[in-house]
């Protein structure tokens, strides 16, 4: 299990304190999105939301 110390340097990378780094994985576990890459896999990059497609277009 990963130490407080190493998930606050997560958060750090990331930008986010440490307890919302915290909330959002418990989150993406609860609603079952939560899933283990294998060391050295490529991020898996979230599909596009239809809300995010159509923001997308009215920028353009």
């Amino acid at each position: 299990m990963t130490s407080r110390p190493d998930i606050q340097v997560k958060a750090l990378a990331e930008g986010l304190p440490y307890q919302t780094l915290i909330a959002s994985i418990l989150h993406k576990y609860v609603t079952g999105r939560l899933e283990e890459r294998k060391p050295g896999s490529p991020p898996v990059v979230p599909k596009a939301t239809a809300a995010t497609r159509r923001s997308a277009r009215s920028d353009a």
